[in-house]
């Protein structure tokens, strides 16, 4: 039992002690205010995202929440995982919305804690 209580101590600190995400070239704002991809921030800047998936890979789903704003959409998987699905291009609630283009996401996977382990794109028609 202590020994659970010193694991359960020192994970919390080493969970609290993480920096915030933090890329280069990204406005939290915009993206959280281009939700449906309308204004075009999010497909201007999704790549540097991947590119710089290293900073969000750890972090916590509170952390993931306060920078990119909550999801699309989410999708809960087995074993307790759960996906975070943003919306990059533009979609049909948008002015000038092409339903030919296909839709691409930002596509975020949680383990079972609630970490970040896998940052990619998802493109569907």
């Amino acid at each position: 039992m202590r020994n659970l209580l010193i694991l359960i101590c020192v994970g919390t600190m080493l969970f609290s002690c993480q920096g915030g995400i933090d890329l280069k070239g990204f406005d939290s704002a915009s993206w959280k205010g281009d939700r449906h991809g309308c204004e075009a921030y999010r497909s201007s800047i999704y790549k540097d995202i991947v590119e710089q998936r290293e900073q969000v890979l750890g972090k916590t789903i509170r952390e993931v929440n306060g920078y990119f704003g909550n999801p699309n959409i989410t999708e809960l998987a087995r074993k307790d995982q759960k996906y975070y699905l943003y919306q990059v291009t533009k979609d049909s609630t948008c002015q000038g919305f092409d339903s030919d283009t296909k839709q691409i996401y930002l596509r975020l996977r949680f383990s079972a804690v609630g970490i970040v382990n896998e940052v990619t794109l998802d493109i569907k028609n």
